[in-house]
């Protein structure tokens, strides 16, 4: 699915420790209100995107990772992969049934019913990954726990 370009996108290399360091900061009140440990790996890795898009799609994973985990932590962190950056959030949830794994960037559907941004954060999180050419997914294992995705283009170093 394609979006229209928005108005105001800035595509640029952008450092992502200091993206990762105010996302984290941003979240942490709420993370210790829930009693879940937060924290970041720290990176030299850079990415191809907008920074005000890239902290708002971060900041809404991490909340949607704080409200829907009950106990233990989330991580945010990032690997260098062929060409791309592929940044992780990873949670300790119990994890997400198989039937609602589908829809979970959709608008309105059952994922989203019992959460208290009504799962549109996770839609925001997509679109504004699809509009910085990046490809956001969410895998979770059948133990329990699960990480969502954002890979998006290196930039040169």
């Amino acid at each position: 699915m394609s979006h229209a370009p928005i108005s105001g996108y800035c595509e640029h290399a952008l450092a992502l420790q200091s993206v990762f360091t105010h996302v984290v900061s941003q979240t942490l009140d709420d993370a210790h209100e829930h009693d879940l440990h937060l924290r970041h790996v720290n990176t030299r890795l850079r990415v191809i995107a907008d920074e005000s898009m890239l902290s708002r799609a971060l900041g809404c994973l991490l909340s949607h990772a704080v409200e829907v985990t009950p106990s233990g932590g989330v991580l945010l962190g990032c690997r260098a992969r062929g060409g791309h950056v592929v940044i992780e959030v990873w949670d300790s949830r119990p994890g997400i049934p198989q039937a609602q794994r589908a829809d979970l960037f959709t608008p309105g559907t059952a994922y989203g019913q019992n959460l208290t941004d009504r799962g549109l954060g996770l839609v925001l999180a997509h679109r504004l990954s699809s509009a910085m050419a990046g490809q956001l997914s969410v895998y979770c294992s059948a133990a329990g726990g699960c990480v969502m995705r954002l890979v998006l283009p290196q930039a040169p170093k």
